[in-house]
């Protein structure tokens, strides 16, 4: 959530409050108490802001030039995707970033999540990504897997796709 980045746990209270009166008639944890020190403790947990830097990438796939192709793949959601993965890895400090099959489907505009796994895939087995930490898809749990960019096999590959992320 926009401007909580920093905060502790006991900075939110008021915040946590105002979730809790309007939360109450739909979570089964009915003590208050309770519910804030399960607050507490996830809190710590947050390591990456749900949303947070898709926004600056997706002005990057819309708005940015692409290059001409990726691995031979000419296709817009191919190019899209390679624009999204620079994006994404600009904005960290370490150059790692979570990228879903699903969300990669969604802002590039494949027709499917598997066909945006196949072109991960793709990027990794060229040497354009590192797959830092796999995902999880379960029955309870879907985790992201994250990503680190790495030295290009084709230099003329990265030269479109990271102009549109260097900031001005």
């Amino acid at each position: 959530m926009a401007g909580l980045e920093g905060k502790g746990a006991t900075d939110l209270e008021g915040v946590f409050d105002q979730w809790f009166s309007r939360a109450l008639p739909f979570i089964l944890t009915k003590d208050k108490a309770t519910s804030w020190k399960d607050f507490q403790d996830g809190w710590v947990r947050v390591c990456y802001p749900a949303g947070v830097g898709l926004a600056d990438a997706r002005l990057a796939v819309t708005d940015g030039p692409r290059p001409p192709e990726v691995l031979g793949y000419q296709d817009e959601p191919t190019r899209k995707l390679w624009v999204l993965c620079n994006a994404l890895a600009g904005q960290s400090s370490d150059g790692v970033f979570y990228l879903s099959s699903r969300t990669a489907k969604e802002e590039c505009g494949f027709g499917n999540h598997v066909t945006a796994l196949e072109r991960l895939k793709a990027l990794v087995k060229n040497g354009q990504l590192e797959m830092v930490t796999p995902g999880i898809s379960s029955a309870t749990a879907r985790v992201a897997t994250r990503y680190r960019i790495r030295v290009a096999a084709d230099e003329s590959l990265f030269d479109c796709a990271l102009q549109s992320t260097k900031p001005n």
